[in-house]
C-alpha cells in the first residue's frame, strides 16, 4: 500500500498537531510541578512560623 500525496500531507499535519499538544502537556506539568513546590514552601513557612510563636520568650526584658 502506497500513501498518495494527501495521505502523507495528513500524516504531517497530525504529526504537528501532536508535537504541538505535547508540548503544551509538558508546560502544563511544568506549571503544575512549579505550583507544588510552592505550596509545600508556603506549608514550611506556616509551620515553622507557628512553631515561633508558639514558644515562649525567655530573657525578654522591657526597661
Amino acid at each position: 500500500w502506497q500513501k498518495t500525496e494527501a495521505d502523507k500531507a495528513r500524516e504531517k499535519l497530525l504529526l504537528e498537531e501532536l508535537v504541538i499538544i505535547v508540548n503544551k502537556r509538558d508546560e502544563l506539568v511544568r506549571e503544575l510541578h512549579t505550583q507544588e513546590q510552592a505550596i509545600e514552601e508556603d506549608e514550611l513557612v506556616i509551620q515553622d512560623t507557628q512553631g515561633v510563636m508558639l514558644r515562649p520568650e525567655r530573657g525578654c526584658i522591657i526597661q
